[in-house]
């Protein structure tokens, strides 16, 4: 009960972070442009989304957020804190799945109290969303690599796919995930202990198809 508590307070202050006075000043250009950019039909914001580069899923949900919120500054920014909290709890579970419980709050408190993130994550931007979805592709990357059933990589391809589809350059994060992948099965043998003595690189890939599979899927 404690700990829930300590979560629930932890939450609460990113929460006041990211929400002070999120209204205040006025939008600055590319905030603007990021409204704009979200109005029309899906097919319009995908078009003005590819005219700038930039992929269209975080326009889409920004309009989508707009056309029941409203369009003040308070409303459009509101999206943007709401996934920077996502991610301090997103970060809470990857922590604990990966170090422990007992590095889940000082996980989610260090990413909570990073000015850049709090700052960035108050932003009508996509970063925040950039952040949230990084850590959910990461979090379930883990879960699949532990469990290797097709839902849980299905599920990992589905987080990554939305990642993508939100900032291009976050393609270097399934570089990271394989090259963790590769040191799981050699120095763990969690995905095939049968392997773990295999030098070769391609056994070692081979062990790692369900990641491969689900990567290529994003990437076709």
């Amino acid at each position: 009960m404690r700990r829930w508590a300590q979560a629930v307070a932890l939450l609460l202050v990113s929460w006041a972070l990211l929400t002070w006075q999120l209204g205040e000043r006025s939008l600055w250009f590319d905030e603007y442009l990021a409204l704009q950019m979200s109005q029309g039909s899906a097919a319009q914001v995908v078009a003005a989304a590819a005219a700038d580069v930039h992929p269209p899923l975080y326009f889409l949900a920004l309009g989508a957020w707009t056309a029941a919120a409203g369009r003040s500054g308070y409303a459009v920014r509101w999206f943007s804190a709401a996934a920077g909290l996502v991610a301090v709890a997103l970060m809470a579970a990857l922590a604990r799945r990966v170090l422990g419980r007992r590095a889940a709050l000082p996980a989610a408190l260090l990413l909570a109290l990073t000015p850049a993130f709090v700052e960035f994550s108050r932003m009508a931007r996509y970063y925040a969303l950039v952040v949230a979805l990084a850590t959910l592709c990461t979090l379930l990357l883990v879960r699949a690599a532990r469990r290797g059933s097709a839902g849980a990589w299905l599920a990992y391809a589905a987080a990554g796919l939305a990642l993508i589809s939100t900032f291009y350059p976050a393609a270097v994060l399934f570089a990271v995930h394989g090259l963790w992948i590769l040191w799981l099965v050699k120095w763990e043998g969690e995905l095939h202990p049968a392997l773990v003595a295999a030098h070769s690189l391609w056994a070692r890939l081979r062990s790692g198809r369900g990641w491969l599979l689900a990567v290529g899927g994003v990437a076709a």
